[in-house]
């Protein structure tokens, strides 16, 4: 949130300004979630994938008004870079066979193993060695999804 101005006339200004921001990202993000859920009733998969890309960029822009100005450009980047995956993921595995196709995703899927298991693991590591440590993690806050199992071990230090 922005810092409010000294004058009550701007504080006003500013009040109304986010209070309608905030209506415009929430108005954007129903219409891409209904665009998105339309071209699925149509079975249109390259609507579906576009619509999802404008779903995220909607959640990064909500996500951006929240934080501080200093991370806000690196988090409007990886939500950037995130939607160009999403929008490629359409033609990703045109020229793949079928066979090809099923080796690039089960290798995307260990490779996602990996990453979980080698975390778990530096933390077992790091907790029996560290007590302040290991004062830290038994506060960890878990990020629980809702879809993706690609995220077992998302948490933070509280």
């Amino acid at each position: 949130m922005a810092r409010m101005p000294v004058d009550p006339s701007s504080k006003e200004q500013l009040s109304g300004f986010e209070k309608q921001r905030s209506e415009l990202l929430q108005a954007a993000l129903v219409a891409e979630t209904t665009a998105m859920a339309f071209a699925t009733r149509r079975n249109d998969v390259r609507q579906v994938v576009d619509r999802s890309a404008a779903v995220l960029e909607c959640m990064g822009g909500q996500i951006a008004v929240m934080v501080p100005a200093h991370v806000r450009a690196s988090i409007l980047r990886v939500i950037s870079d995130a939607a160009k995956y999403i929008k490629g993921s359409a033609t990703q595995m045109m020229m793949y066979s079928d066979d090809e196709a099923d080796d690039a995703l089960r290798e995307t899927q260990v490779s996602v193993k990996d990453a979980n298991a080698s975390l778990d693991k530096n933390v077992s590591d790091v907790v029996e060695i560290s007590p302040a440590f290991a004062d830290l993690y038994s506060r960890r806050e878990k990020y629980t999804t809702l879809t993706t199992t690609c995220l077992e071990n998302l948490y933070w230090m509280k």
